[in-house]
């Protein structure tokens, strides 16, 4: 994530809002799940953290290919989270 994100050597404001914004919803999450075990809301929120890196997805694509490309392993990774955090919800 870093190394697709110094790429952007120009970064706009978007880049850096949208960056810095899932950054911390995602850091948000593991709080709100392991910490506080708010099962239902973590899902609500992985949800949330899926659609904005999915919108920094998009951006990075419009300024740099390459920065696109080494983020979606990340979002892939965010998927299968999100797949986990329902299943941990749905079987408990």
């Amino acid at each position: 994530m870093g190394i697709s994100y110094s790429l952007l050597k120009n970064k706009t404001k978007e880049i850096k809002n949208i960056y810095y914004l899932q950054l911390g919803v995602n850091y948000l999450w593991s709080i709100i799940f392991f910490a506080f075990k708010w099962r239902l809301i973590a899902i609500i929120w992985i949800i949330l953290l899926d659609i904005l890196v999915f919108i920094m997805l998009l951006v990075f694509k419009r300024e740099n290919k390459v920065s696109f490309y080494l983020q979606i392993p990340y979002f892939i990774w965010c998927l299968f989270a999100t797949y986990l955090t329902i299943g941990i919800y749905l079987l408990n």
